[in-house]
Order: C-alpha cells, then sequence, then structure tokens
C-alpha cells in the first residue's frame, strides 16, 4: 500500500481541502512537501489573514513584532486588517512598539483611512513621538495620522509620561510634533508645561528633561525669569545642585521679592544640605535673607540641621539677628528640643541668659517642655536659672511644678555647688509648699 496516498490527489481537491483546514493544520501540511506547499501557502496565507488571533495575538501581529517583512506583506496582500484591535491593541501600534519602520511602511501603504487609538486610548502618532521614532513621525504624518490627534488632552497625557520616564528625546519629540500638530489649540500644553511639567520636573532634579521643557516654555521675559525663581525653590526642596546652578543661569533669583518669603537658601538650611548651601552661597546668595524675621540660620536651627548650622556660622551668618518677640537663637533651640546646638551656639556669641519680651530664657523653655537633655546642655553651658525670676514668678517656677520631679532633680544637682543657686531653688521649693512639687 502506498504509504503517501495524499501526494496523488489532484491540485483542485488539494485546494478544495485546504479551504476546510484550520491555520494550524494548514502549515502542517505545507510542512509535508514542497508540492503540497506550492498549492496550499496562499490558503494559508488568506487563513492567516482571517486568523482573529492564536495565543493572544494574530499572524499579522506576530510578524511585524519579529520582524518578518515578506511574510507580513503577504498577510497584507490577502486582507490581513493593520489596525484591527486585539485584546487592546493593532499590528500598527505592534509594529511602532518594536521600532519596526519596515512594516510601518507596509502596514501605511494599504491606505489606511482611519488610525485608530489602542486599548489604552494612544494614537500612532502619539506613541511614536513618546518613543522619540523620528522616521516612524515622518511616515505617519505623510500618511494622514495628524487628523486624528487635535485634542491637546491627548499630548499632555503623552509628554506627562515621557516627563515621568525622564525620556528626554520623547519628549521633545512629542513637543515638537504637537506643536505643529496643535496649532493654536497649543496655549492649554503651554498652562500645563508651566503649571505641572517644569515644577516636578526641578522638584526630580531632571535637568535634562528641564531643558527640553524650558525650550518649549513660551512667555515674556519677565515671566519666565519669576517661572525660573520658582522653579529654584523647587530644585532646593529636592536637593539639586546640578538643578539649581541651570536655573540660575537662566535668570532664576536668589531671593524673593521682600522678607516675607522663603528662598533657596533657607529650604537647603532647614534640609542640612551643605552642599546646596555652599553653591548657593557661592552664586551670592543672601545669607541674612528673612522670611517673617526667620535666617536661614534660625530656619537651620529649628530643624536641627547641625551641619548646616555650622556652615552659616563659618560663612558669617549672625548668631545675634533678631527674631520675634525678643527671641534669641538659644530660645529656638530650646524650644524644638535640640540639645546639641546649645555648646554650638553659645560658642559662636549667644548669651546663655538672654531673655524674650516675657523675661524667659531658654532655660525656661526646656524646663517648661521637659526635656532634660536641653536643660542639661544650658546649665553645663553657664545658664543661671533663676535669671529674671523669683520665687512669686510664674517663670522657671511654673516650669518646674509642671513637669515634676525630673527637671527639679536636675536643678537640685547643678545647684550643690552654687550657694546663691541653692538658696534660690529652696527658697523656691519653702514658697510653693513641697505637697505642690
Amino acid at each position: 500500500m502506498d504509504p503517501s496516498p495524499l501526494s496523488r490527489l489532484p491540485p483542485e481537491l488539494i485546494l478544495d481541502i485546504g479551504s476546510y483546514l484550520e491555520i494550524r493544520d494548514l502549515d502542517a501540511l505545507n510542512r509535508t512537501s514542497r508540492r503540497y506547499n506550492s498549492f496550499l501557502s496562499r490558503e494559508l496565507y488568506r487563513a492567516g489573514a482571517r486568523c482573529t488571533g492564536v495565543s493572544n495575538m494574530t499572524p499579522l501581529i506576530w510578524t511585524v513584532r519579529n520582524h518578518q517583512p515578506q511574510v507580513t506583506q503577504r498577510l497584507l496582500g490577502h486582507g490581513a486588517d493593520p489596525v484591527a484591535k486585539v485584546l487592546g491593541t493593532t499590528a500598527l501600534h505592534e509594529a511602532i512598539r518594536a521600532n519596526n519602520t519596515e512594516a510601518v511602511e507596509l502596514i501605511l501603504a494599504q491606505n489606511i483611512s482611519v488610525f485608530p487609538r489602542d486599548g489604552s486610548g494612544i494614537a500612532p502618532l502619539i506613541l511614536a513621538a513618546s518613543r522619540g521614532q523620528h522616521m516612524i513621525i515622518s511616515l505617519l504624518r505623510a500618511a494622514g495620522a495628524s487628523a486624528g490627534c487635535t485634542d491637546p488632552t491627548e499630548w499632555r497625557t503623552a509628554i506627562h509620561l515621557a516627563v515621568a520616564n525622564q525620556n528626554a528625546s520623547g519628549c521633545r519629540l512629542l513637543l515638537e510634533t504637537a506643536a505643529q500638530v496643535l496649532g493654536s489649540n497649543v496655549g492649554e500644553l503651554q498652562h500645563y508645561i508651566k503649571h505641572q511639567l517644569l515644577p516636578d520636573t526641578a522638584n526630580k532634579g531632571c535637568i535634562a528633561v528641564l531643558k527640553v521643557l524650558w525650550d518649549f516654555y513660551v512667555a515674556p521675559e519677565s515671566e519666565r525669569q519669576a517661572t525660573a525663581s520658582t522653579l529654584l525653590l523647587n530644585a532646593a526642596y529636592g536637593d539639586h545642585v546640578d538643578t539649581t546652578q541651570w536655573l540660575f543661569s537662566v535668570g532664576a533669583k536668589l531671593a524673593g521679592p521682600d522678607n516675607t518669603t522663603k528662598t533657596p537658601l533657607h529650604i537647603a538650611a532647614e534640609d542640612n544640605s551643605c552642599e546646596l548651601v555652599r553653591v548657593l552661597l557661592e552664586l551670592g546668595a543672601d545669607i541674612e535673607a528673612q522670611d517673617h524675621y526667620y535666617t536661614p540660620l534660625h530656619e537651620a536651627i529649628c530643624w536641627g540641621a547641625i551641619d548646616a548650622v555650622r556652615l552659616l556660622l563659618d560663612r558669617g551668618a549672625n548668631p545675634l539677628a533678631p527674631l520675634p518677640f525678643g527671641q534669641s537663637a538659644l530660645h529656638l533651640c530650646a524650644a524644638r528640643n535640640n540639645a546639641a546646638l546649645v555648646p554650638v551656639l553659645c560658642h559662636a556669641g549667644v548669651d546663655v541668659d538672654a531673655t524674650n519680651d516675657n523675661g524667659d530664657t531658654a532655660l525656661h523653655y526646656a524646663a517648661r517642655s521637659g526635656d532634660l537633655n536641653v536643660v542639661k546642655a544650658l546649665l553645663v553651658a553657664g545658664a543661671t536659672f533663676n535669671t529674671g525670676t523669683s520665687p512669686g514668678s510664674t517663670t522657671l517656677p511654673s516650669a518646674i511644678i509642671f513637669n515634676g520631679a525630673d527637671v527639679r532633680q536636675l536643678l537640685m544637682e547643678s545647684s550643690a555647688d552654687d550657694g546663691a543657686r541653692r538658696e534660690w531653688l529652696e527658697q523656691f521649693i519653702a514658697a510653693y509648699g513641697r505637697e505642690n512639687l
């Protein structure tokens, strides 16, 4: 018996059989002999063109992903639809994602009239722009793909993704293409660049993307300078030295319009960002700039930024700069429970017994808050705990009453070798009654 009876079948019967076979069976039959291949390959491609998806893709999508131009061309020639949506994508979108310029050309040669979005709502032109594909963008625009991309919101979303991914080249190409496509509608995009993209990028310190956005930001020079100055604050919050230097080079100011504005130096100081503090001072930042009376040194003290405090003092910051309500730098230190800064400030010349408008010293603040570390640091620095008080006053005595035995014991120990202190404390205890302590 002939082991290959199919080989004797006439061609017309083989073709008739092929029309009833699925694509997998046709492919298997094609592989058995050249004769079957010559008869059935056309039927195979016709079936492949009709196939709506195997393993989550169509034959056409597989070929463009894998750069098979001859197979792509034959499938298209047999009617495969390159813009049919399959599981949220199309062959055209996949050709773009694969950077398969040849497949894009073959697809566009089919005279596509509609350029659909993928499952995420992304148009082919915007997808190509976001991936920085200059050649594919040219092909798409020549084929008329720009006509369906006149909504600024689409471009805004794509540009946002490029910025978030720190894709500077993709961002530039998106902005260039958007400017050409949107025409008079580009104003909304300008607003988004100024108020969203530029601040976010400055805060992240992506200087390459920031430069691209700045190139496309259109505004009068005075407005650009004001914007750069605002961005400088964003860069300072992110501790980005390079970004800070670049923004200064394009016109950013280091100081606010008055003494009620936080400056980049304030931000760097409170964040203990010493490198940024140095750079800002080298660029000419005012070391005594005030934000509601607070200098950068005051900010550093409030936040316990000891390295920044030392650096600012070393660069000439005034430790005696006036503060509201007659406070000294040590009052700030005590109020924020920063014991480590006490010896630094005392060494810089701050009077350990300086009183505020209410007659309170830093020791009164520390005792009132019950912070033993600050109390101890102030006592070591020579604080006189009966300064400005008497047994009947309401400063240090009230602090001792409300904060209990720990502060009282520490003060008793500190007065062991000081007759005057010891006598004052004993008078206080007698005046208020031990039962109240």
